[in-house]
């Protein structure tokens, strides 16, 4: 019960980490976007460019990766 609690609170923790992560990094972008180009139009395509990349690439990020070294520390305390 303890363990199943850990892993709610665990991904409870890296929601959060993702949408802040999705929310600094968009507007960042969007920020440099907007210093680079004087248009709407180019801003739009670009952060539409970057928010497939963003979508592809930070969910691995922020939950696989932690949830892979979890549980090979997990296996490798177990097996020692």
């Amino acid at each position: 019960m303890v363990f199943l609690r850990f892993l709610i609170l665990g991904f409870f923790g890296l929601t959060i980490l993702y949408l802040t992560l999705t929310i600094i990094l968009r507007s960042r972008h969007r920020r440099l976007l907007e210093r680079r180009h004087d248009d709407h139009v180019s801003v739009e395509q670009g952060m539409a460019e970057y928010q497939r990349g963003l979508r592809r690439w930070l969910p691995v990020l922020v939950y696989v990766v932690p949830s892979a070294v979890f549980g090979a520390v997990v296996w490798w305390m177990n097996n020692e």
